[in-house]
């Protein structure tokens, strides 16, 4: 059996002979397993997101730094510390993520470690109980993705801009 790339086009044949005609590859007698050049340009962005990060940005005047770690099969793990002048908190997330039509979309399942302070004043369990919720609750909306050589950046619905490096 052979794999012949065809712009975007993935051929999958069996004892077919190829013939060329005008720079076009025509096959005959061939199965066709058609992948867009959209996808395979995501299953590129997912390629070279897996790994790990450092991402930061301001959110509703919240500053936002993350170290996370992309995992191939759509698992984020990270670290985040949210700084504005009514708190300073860390905390360890982990949940999922997914490219889909150039956007990135994450979701939290867990968040644990949550540490620091929250009006000037240690985080209490009460409080501790309270941020994780709301940020398990959180459902980020998707993000434009623009990729570049060890940096990429997200810009949400409102604007929001995070940069990541490696």
């Amino acid at each position: 059996m052979r794999a012949i790339a065809v712009c975007g086009l993935v051929l999958v044949a069996s004892g077919c002979q190829p013939q060329v005609e005008r720079s076009a590859v025509v096959v005959t007698d061939a199965v066709l397993v058609r992948q867009s050049a959209s996808q395979m340009k995501e299953d590129a962005v997912r390629t070279l997101l897996s790994g790990q990060w450092h991402c930061t940005g301001v959110a509703s005047g919240i500053n936002i730094t993350m170290d996370s770690n992309f995992l191939q099969g759509g698992v984020i793990q990270s670290v985040m510390r949210m700084v504005s002048p009514d708190m300073d908190l860390t905390v360890t997330v982990s949940g999922n993520w997914v490219v889909k039509a150039f956007t990135l979309q994450q979701s939290y399942s867990t968040a644990s470690n949550l540490s620091g302070t929250l009006n000037g004043a240690a985080v209490t369990p009460e409080d501790n109980t309270k941020l994780r919720d709301a940020i398990l609750e959180l459902a980020p909306d998707a993000e434009a993705i623009e990729l570049s050589d060890h940096k990429f950046t997200l810009t949400d619905g409102q604007g929001t801009v995070t940069t990541c490096t490696q």
